[in-house]
């Protein structure tokens, strides 16, 4: 699937062809084509779109880069002179020569990226109505996406503005608008990149089941798609599939934290002592999390009293990602996370033959780890709904069937804020060591966009210190929760050793 940087590559590319034509001495006759002046209208309609997203933060509440937005009204205003000025596009599909079939091409694609960034508003904003956002949300709503954007709109702005000039009388005005709008978007944008260029359509991808023996890339494009779906799966579930998806975090964290230590030491093999102590410092860091969550999932045991049978789509997509993560790192194909697994672990050289390969790890290390801190938030947010519903009911109303005191639900609440916090740092900490190596430039867009994604602000909740006064609790819709139904603990395994 192509990502946002992609599609602007390749509007680039149809850019680069416009200002060559623009070199050209026959442009004139061409640039006089009724089919140019339609598509100069066309681009100049797909700009302003794009400087109304940025001038609005994209609808992101809370959305940084007041400067930048500011400039981007400015460029708008511009834009929109010049669209008066061309008039409304002719809503024809034939395409003239060049450049009407490159500004056409660029339109289509820029369009195409803007719907892209827009899924992924549209989706994060209704699942986070009036709290910060995070996510992609947040990578694309930054003030250095709004800069590189503007930059991209002054780009493409004066180069259409430079054609519209050798057009004719007719579309000089609106080339000045053009020329305007480019240079105000230039002199506030930037060139260098953003995290947001490697983000992809959101589209919850479909499960692939794993499989025995299947092969290194395979598990790796598996964990990346079980952590997406774990992302995206906005289903709080019921309190026995908490329980379950913690003790798995546990394993996650366990395995994870293994493979980063075995990575270390392959890094040290291969000479780069930087890169193995932070990814041993990172190790530390993973294990002190996988404790967390381990006794999370252990006090959900002791407080609540209910049968296991969590049957949904989180908990098979959590189950896919601890046995491909168990698979990378145990020689066994078919490991399963059982009392009776081989702990066999693969040779360190065989692990991971050069530092790419410990820069591909990493990165499904760090997706894993990024699913289970947002299991930790949205666990951390249902808990508190069940503090809410426990308050407005008041303190001699039945508690729902396996629903924790309100002693325990304190205690949870701390714990998954500590959690959080915690993972939050692990994550970064994990990042760092990996940009140490250092990766590949799309290995390394990907570890940036991770980065971006876990500095952004958490969700707010009614409450994190349980109870509140009620007119704060009642700040966050209440649901009700659902409560459990039956099935089995996967199996905590010890860490093998080395």
């Amino acid at each position: 699937m192509a990502t946002f940087g992609e599609i602007l590559a390749a509007a680039d590319a149809h850019l680069a062809q416009i200002v060559e034509c623009l070199q050209q001495p026959e442009l004139t006759e061409a640039a006089r084509w009724p089919a140019t002046t339609t598509e100069l209208a066309r681009l100049t309609r797909v700009l302003t779109r794009y400087a109304d997203q940025i001038a609005t933060g994209f609808a992101v509440p809370s959305a940084p880069g007041t400067d930048e937005r500011a400039a981007a009204r400015d460029v708008a205003a511009l834009l929109r002179e010049a669209e008066e000025r061309f008039g409304s596009p002719e809503s024809t599909q034939a395409i003239g020569p060049p450049p009407a079939s490159h500004l056409r091409a660029a339109s289509t694609l820029l369009g195409c990226g803007l719907d892209l960034l827009g899924s992924h508003i549209t989706t994060e904003i209704a699942n986070n109505e009036g709290h910060d956002q995070r996510g992609n949300a947040a990578v694309i709503a930054a003030a250095d996406t709004a800069r590189w954007l503007l930059h991209t709109v002054g780009r493409h702005a004066t180069a259409a503005g430079n054609l519209a000039m050798r057009a004719g009388p007719e579309t000089r005005p609106a080339g000045r608008s053009l020329l305007n709008a480019g240079a105000t978007a230039r002199r506030f944008g930037q060139s260098s990149g953003t995290p947001a260029k490697v983000i992809e359509l959101k589209n919850v991808p479909g499960r692939i089941p794993p499989i025995p023996g299947e092969d290194r890339q395979q598990a790796i494009r598996g964990i990346g798609v079980s952590a997406e779906r774990i992302q995206a799966d906005d289903d709080i579930g019921s309190i026995t599939t908490w329980r379950y998806l913690a003790f798995s975090a546990a394993i996650a964290h366990d395995i994870s934290a293994h493979l980063a230590r075995q990575l270390a030491h392959r890094l040290r093999e291969l000479d780069h002592e930087h890169g193995a102590a932070a990814l041993f410092h990172a190790n530390h860091r993973i294990r002190g999390d996988r404790k967390r969550w381990m006794t999370l999932a252990r006090r959900w045991i002791a407080v609540v009293n209910a049968p296991l049978n969590p049957n949904s789509e989180l908990v098979v997509d959590a189950g896919d990602l601890v046995l491909r993560l168990g698979r990378l790192l145990y020689s066994a194909p078919d490991w399963a996370p059982t009392a009776s697994a081989s702990l066999r672990v693969f040779p360190t050289a065989q692990l991971a033959p050069g530092t790419e390969d410990v820069a591909h790890l990493g990165i499904a290390v760090l997706k894993a780890l990024e699913a289970c801190s947002t299991l930790a938030d949205r666990h951390r947010r249902a808990v508190n709904e069940v503090a809410v519903l426990k308050k407005l009911r008041g303190p001699s109303a039945p508690a729902p069937d396996g629903a924790p005191q309100a002693s325990d639900i304190r205690e949870f609440l701390k714990r998954y804020e500590r959690l959080q916090l915690s993972s939050r740092v692990t994550i970064g900490r994990l990042s760092q060591a990996l940009t140490t190596l250092p990766p590949p430039s799309h290995l390394a867009d990907e570890i940036a966009l991770i980065q971006r994604r876990n500095l952004s602000p958490s969700p707010a909740a009614a409450t994190l210190d349980f109870p509140t006064p009620i007119h704060q609790a009642l700040q966050t819709p209440t649901s009700a929760i659902p409560y459990p139904n039956n099935a089995a603990e996967p199996a905590v395994k010890r860490r093998a050793p080395r």
